[in-house]
């Protein structure tokens, strides 16, 4: 049991690092579009670079961003009716629903890793008034998703020690 306590502990340092470390996207986004604007309206001068590229990067920290809500405890749910059940009951509602998240997570892994994969070996590149590459935002959305695919397995492991122990074990 401490072997999966350790696990299920690393998957959330793991996880709580990698949405705080995707934080400065947000700031970068914010500033690229700000920029964007006064460039446009203030100057009549817009970027050809300011629009696709924010878009990647809020791209970036919206994957990654699913992991570290599914940590938090932030996804959505029915609280109104949830929230009225004790911990056991919780537990095994989360252990029932997460049979179509590990499907959702398992078809997303393997068709977005076939697409990511063509993108890499092709080294796709957009074109959208500048060039510039494509393919690491489909190798991101894999990760992201793996990431996300892990969390899934500590609350799993969590939920399963509710049901079996009564309380909180990982």
């Amino acid at each position: 049991m401490p072997g999966i306590k350790w696990l299920v502990q690393l998957i959330d340092r793991v996880t709580e690092w990698v949405g705080k470390a995707t934080l400065p996207f947000v700031l970068l986004v914010m500033a690229m579009l700000a920029l964007e604007v006064v460039l446009r309206y203030g100057f009549n001068r817009p970027t050809s670079w300011a629009w696709p590229i924010s878009i990647q990067f809020a791209a970036a920290f919206g994957l990654v961003g699913g992991a570290y809500t599914f940590l938090h405890r932030g996804d959505v749910r029915v609280d109104v009716i949830y929230n009225r059940f004790p911990p056991k009951v919780k537990a095994v509602v989360d252990l029932a629903l997460s049979i179509p998240f590990f499907l959702f997570c398992g078809v997303l892994l393997w068709l977005g890793g076939e697409m990511a994969w063509a993108s890499l070996m092709a080294r796709e590149v957009k074109v959208e008034g500048i060039t510039y590459a494509f393919y690491p935002l489909k190798v991101l959305l894999v990760a992201a998703c793996f990431l996300l695919f892990l969390q899934g397995v500590a609350k799993f492991i969590r939920n399963l020690g509710i049901v079996i122990t009564g309380k909180e074990t990982a």
